[in-house]
């Protein structure tokens, strides 16, 4: 910029553009050379002292938008992806993991800087960073105002000292400090326990690396190869094997600021079976119905193994069929011979059921599940698994379950006995969903180290991102919907996970997960709630009349609650247990001023004779 003498009159020399059809969204001088990017994704160069443009890119089929340059790499981000060039001449896909909405889409990218090492982004998902050259995204969110779809746009990024500026849509400023650290590694098989991955030793896939201190998780790719970023200048980081039967070398890493090469060997003790399973259905159990058992059988030995697999139905359910198809049919029971049951993998078995139209509601159905390894089982208990469930009526599709339900004991907590969670949805729209995305926001109370999958419906991947959120993806499901194949049209997604250690009584552990079919908006599933006591906050949890409802949920200064019958006694308490107020002789639906208390978790309580309910609430604006 200069300054323009009042007696001049200045003047715009006119610059031929290297295209007439096409518009040109920025231009970038490195040196005294002159890029230029337009809105179809060509990119051309002008060099010192010449007119010629000269195409480096071909454009197409993804329009495109500004061009950056960060630490020396330059980047063209448009609607299918991001080219980048590291010599200003030569441009390239970058494979790019974290920015996309779709399989072939990537969010918009309105600004990118730069601060050291670590490359920002402001898009239309919120703000992201990158550690390694703009291939692996994460949030970078913290302090930011939560929206209904996980997201905030963000249009300009600025840095000074070392602050970070983003100007947000309708959200004013943010700002933060850069403090961030990594880990980049690979996680292989240590069969000769040095320490160092040699020819021979393969990377392992699906492995688990923990930060400690972020309490962050990320999962190897197929080449064992793993990027863990937190929002800390500094962690611990860790592999947390999938069999127990191992050492790994070494233990742990520390990390301060930015590290590569972090590798972790796993030597695994040779000739160990041990097998276990587990079992979970489709949908809810109604009489009448079809419905679908998924049972899974674990490889948490060191050795692939053959097995025998049983199942045993309960009475009024019939067999209808099942992938595999099992290698006997005796009366109520299925078994499947030699099963063979990979080394770090499973095997599954989808078995296709009938409820008897006469059954009761509320009947306890429980399938017994069985699995007899070929040699001794090192650890035979995980062995047989039943699943309860009970028999209901009308239900919503889309919900969300917790066993063992709403408590679990101080010593099972210790002892880290996991709860099992399992997400169920439906397409009860009118066209096939082609793509289903999940997001389950995990009690802080939840240890992430113990995260174990049970079982899907569909092929699907899955990640935690930033904030103890579990993401599942199905691409490309192709999820019928319920008018044109009802059976079909149910999918679920089921999971494991332990408590952390040491939660004082009384400590509850609420979740709830979204649901999204294609680009709609989220379904949101009931919360699930469950508390670290010694009794059930249910007096008969197998009576599915004995519960309570109360919406809206968060409550604000007023709330309709329905409990089970007329004449019982409603209170609401504090998460610490302090009676704040009650409403003696009850009826079965009640609409209620709320007491004027800080926003937080409360619980209703309902009782009459002998029959007792406990809910959690959540008050808020």
């Amino acid at each position: 910029m200069y300054a323009v003498p009042f007696t001049e009159n200045p003047t715009a020399t006119v610059m031929y553009g290297p295209s007439v059809t096409d518009n040109v969204y920025n231009t970038l001088f490195v040196g005294d050379s002159l890029y230029a990017a337009t809105s179809k994704g060509h990119i051309y160069l002008q060099l010192p002292n010449t007119t010629d443009w000269i195409p480096l890119t071909s454009g197409g089929p993804g329009y495109g938008g500004k061009l950056f340059r960060i630490n020396g790499r330059f980047f063209l981000p448009r609607v299918t992806d991001i080219r980048y060039s590291d010599d200003g001449l030569l441009f390239q896909t970058l494979p790019v993991e974290g920015l996309n909405i779709s399989p072939t889409e990537i969010t918009t990218i309105y600004d990118m800087i730069g601060v050291d090492s670590v490359i920002i982004a402001a898009t239309e998902m919120g703000i992201f960073f990158s550690t390694d050259k703009g291939e692996h995204w994460l949030p970078f969110d913290s302090g930011l105002p939560e929206t209904e779809n996980n997201y905030l746009p963000a249009w300009d990024l600025t840095v000074h000292n070392g602050v970070v500026y983003a100007a947000m849509l309708r959200q004013g400023i943010w700002q933060r400090t850069v403090a961030i650290g990594s880990s980049f590694g690979v996680v292989y098989r240590d069969d000769n326990q040095n320490g160092i991955q040699e020819p021979g030793e393969p990377p392992l896939p699906n492995i688990k690396v923990l930060g400690v201190l972020s309490d962050n998780l990320s999962l190897t790719d197929s080449a064992g190869r793993y990027t863990l970023v937190f929002d800390l200048p500094g962690d611990t980081v860790r592999t947390i094997a999938p069999v127990v039967y191992n050492s790994i070398q070494p233990y742990y890493r520390l990390v301060n600021g930015i590290r590569q090469n972090q590798d972790f060997g796993v030597w695994f003790q040779p000739d160990v079976t041990d097998l276990g399973i587990s079992a979970t259905h489709t949908a809810a159990m109604r009489p009448g119905f079809d419905n679908s058992l998924h049972l899974r059988v674990s490889n948490t030995g060191t050795k692939s193994v053959e097995a025998t697999v049983g199942l045993k139905l309960p009475a009024d359910v019939q067999y209808l069929g099942a992938d595999p198809a099992p290698d006997l049919v005796l009366g109520d029971s299925l078994v499947w011979l030699n099963a063979s049951i990979p080394f770090l993998g499973s095997a599954d078995f989808e078995v296709q059921i009938q409820l008897a139209s006469t059954i009761p509601l509320g009947t306890l159905l429980t399938f017994h599940s069985r699995v007899l390894p070929e040699n001794t089982d090192q650890n035979s208990t995980d062995n047989t698994f039943a699943l309860e469930t009970t028999v209901v009526g009308a239900y919503d599709p889309n919900d969300k379950q917790v066993w063992p339900g709403d408590h679990i004991t101080p010593d099972d907590v210790a002892a880290g006995v996991p709860l099992r969670y399992i997400i169920r949805f439906q397409n009860t729209g009118t066209y096939p969903a082609e793509r289903v995305r999940l997001v389950d926001t995990l009690d802080a109370d939840l240890d992430l180290a113990t995260l174990s999958v049970l079982g899907a419906s569909h092929p699907f991947t899955w990640q935690i991102k930033a904030g103890h959120v579990l993401e599942i993806v199905f691409d490309q499901i192709m999820l019928p919907d319920s008018n044109t194949n009802e059976a079909a049209s149910h999918g679920f997604f089921s999971f494991s996970i332990a408590a952390k250690r040491a939660l004082p009584i009384g400590t509850p552990l609420l979740n709830q997960a979204a649901i999204y079919f294609d680009y709609n908006s989220p379904i949101y599933t009931n919360t699930t709630f469950t508390q670290v006591s010694f009794e059930s906050v249910v007096s008969n949890p197998a009576d599915p009349s004995l519960f309570l409802q109360f919406f809206p949920n968060p409550v604000s200064t007023k709330c309709t609650v329905l409990t089970p019958s007329n004449g019982g006694t409603l209170a609401l308490y504090s998460a610490t247990g302090i009676l704040l107020q009650m409403w003696p002789d009850c009826p079965e639906q009640v609409e209620i001023n709320m007491p004027g208390v800080v926003n937080g978790l409360y619980y209703f309580r309902w009782e009459k004779g002998k029959d007792v309910v406990l809910a959690p609430v959540v008050i808020g604006q």
